[in-house]
């Protein structure tokens, strides 16, 4: 098990409210939320995504062609509040089926990974003896 979160991401007019996996293996300079094509089609709406893509290495050594679709906000959502917004740069995969929060974006969004084999959790303001459980894994 890994650690799963609820998020709502918005970008451009369109917001969708989903389940993302925190990886803390996924390394960036700046905070990145990686979606699989059917919910990027969802966020930008009728809009044509004319971004090049981009490619990433992997730990494995591939190369994997991500493509960005803008700067959208994102905010973790758990049944007794949700946190501020955070600005993520939002790509788009054809191979992932999650939603994959990148190392940056944890951290902004606050996160803690108390026990992410058990995927137990907790906010960085929660009481120290908070744990809090992952959602179920969702694809997409």
């Amino acid at each position: 098990m890994a650690v799963r979160v609820k998020v709502r991401i918005a970008l451009g007019g369109h917001s969708v409210q989903v389940v993302a996996i925190a990886n803390t293996g996924f390394e960036t300079d700046d905070a990145q939320l990686l979606l699989p094509v059917a919910i990027g089609k969802h966020l930008r709406g009728t809009r044509a995504s004319k971004a090049t893509p981009i490619r990433y290495a992997t730990a494995g050594g591939m190369g994997l062609s991500l493509v960005p679709i803008g700067i959208g906000s994102v905010r973790a959502l758990v049944p007794d509040r949700q946190t501020p917004a955070v600005d993520a740069r939002i790509l788009v995969s054809q191979d992932e089926t999650e939603i994959v929060m990148n190392d940056v974006l944890v951290e902004a969004l606050g996160l803690v990974l108390l026990k992410p084999g058990h995927g137990i959790w907790r906010f960085l303001d929660d009481a120290q003896d908070r744990e809090r459980p992952s959602e179920p894994r969702t694809t997409y």
